[in-house]
């Protein structure tokens, strides 16, 4: 029987090498190369040519909204589920927006990662079960600022609110995001006026509330 060929992606070794384990597993399935950080993935892809990519969402940091335009640009017919610990819907809508055709929350069950590779190896879609349960929540934090408030923001405003929610300087998403501290700012008076905050402090603290209350829907 020939087998499915599967570029796997994640920024984490431990990950990356289980899911290949589980994959190769399988009689139906084979990994045939690995990738662990955006980079590598395009070259890659080219190289193998395989007839799935399993994507993580978060590489190295960063949310792989651009990456997966990228990979769809270059390869239009290529099925690309991401994988991801987010279980938001925000997320999710990203990156199918971008031209994912499945998305998989991690923690869900190892039959139901292989169901979604099933269906987008048929040409179908895949949302994960415990997503789609959660596609009503609209509160991403305790106070008046909805979930649509954050819709709002461009993938690169998300990229740089949720680096700051994860503790980091200005200077430190500048150089995650391999971008200048002066763009970085740019982007932060664009969160504030979008999410109608006053100053520094409560963009701060906003995004600190809001990855928190990430954290705590992904568990």
């Amino acid at each position: 029987m020939k087998k499915s060929k599967i570029v796997v992606v994640d920024d984490h070794p431990i990950v990356r090498h289980g899911i290949a384990l589980l994959l190769d597993d399988t009689d139906d399935l084979r990994v045939c190369g690995q990738a662990g950080t955006a980079k590598e993935v395009l070259p890659l892809l080219e190289k193998t040519r395989p007839d799935l990519v399993l994507l993580d969402l978060f590489l190295q940091g960063t949310i792989a909204v651009e990456l997966i335009r990228k990979i769809r640009e270059r390869f239009p017919n290529l099925p690309i589920l991401v994988l991801s610990v987010q279980s938001e819907a925000l997320f999710a809508e990203r990156a199918l927006q971008a031209g994912a055709d499945g998305y998989v929350v991690k923690e869900e069950a190892t039959a139901e990662i292989l169901q979604a590779i099933q269906a987008l190896l048929e040409g179908g879609v895949y949302v994960s079960k415990k997503l789609v349960d959660r596609m009503s929540f609209k509160v991403v934090t305790g106070d008046s600022r909805s979930r649509e408030f954050v819709a709002k923001l461009s993938d690169r405003e998300l990229q740089v609110l949720k680096l700051l929610g994860d503790g980091a300087s200005i200077r430190e998403a500048a150089a995650d995001l391999a971008l200048s501290a002066k763009t970085v700012e740019t982007h932060c008076a664009r969160i504030k006026r979008k999410l109608h905050l006053r100053n520094a402090n409560e963009l701060l603290r906003f995004a600190a509330q809001w990855q928190s209350q990430l954290s705590g829907i992904s568990r």
